[in-house]
């Protein structure tokens, strides 16, 4: 992956990746990490699917940023269950691993398992961020969910966050609730 510079278009990378007789390569996770990203961004599920039974084949311990990238072509693929069977065999987890897993249940029509994602963060005592919030928010379709959501997010202290403030009042204004929408706007930070 040197061979192409720092920054390689998601195309030069598979291309390059391609372009080796790659399997009987000994790859590092840096490189695995690059062409899991292009793969993610290309939506290539195929070659993410094979770089994944490559690590098994060679006894790759999947470090969680290896674990990370895996999920996350998955969840963009819309293979949730393959994603959910990494994340739950995940010795450790860092915030991105339960941001992309939140994100890709909600992403693929999940919601409810993606709040118990979110109540499961809480109750293990792992700090949530803007992006927890905004991924469960922003595609929020049911006013009982975008309340009980606004409560996690009054809890937890983000409801002083800009980009939460336009989430929440896009939500509410976009499922009806207009005047818990308009609310919020007038309380927002300035």
């Amino acid at each position: 992956m040197k061979e192409i510079g720092s920054k390689p278009s998601p195309e030069e990378a598979v291309a390059l990746f391609h372009s080796k007789d790659w399997r009987n390569i000994d790859a590092d996770q840096v490189t695995l990490a690059i062409i899991l990203s292009a793969c993610t961004k290309l939506r290539d599920l195929e070659l993410g699917k094979d770089i994944h039974c490559y690590m098994q084949e060679k006894g790759f311990e999947l470090s969680i940023t290896l674990s990370n990238s895996l999920m996350n072509i998955y969840v963009k693929c819309g293979q949730i269950d393959l994603a959910r069977l990494l994340f739950d065999g995940m010795p450790k987890k860092d915030l991105i691993s339960w941001n992309v897993m939140i994100f890709g249940c909600i992403e693929n029509g999940h919601m409810e398992e993606g709040l118990q994602l979110l109540c499961e963060m809480k109750a293990r005592n792992i700090g949530v961020n803007e992006a927890t919030f905004f991924s469960i928010i922003s595609t929020c379709e049911r006013a009982d969910l975008a309340l009980e959501i606004h409560g996690n997010i009054w809890e937890t202290g983000f409801e002083s966050h800009v980009s939460i403030c336009n989430a929440l009042v896009d939500t509410h204004s976009r499922i009806g609730n207009v005047d818990m929408g308009r609310i919020i706007f007038d309380e927002m930070p300035k």
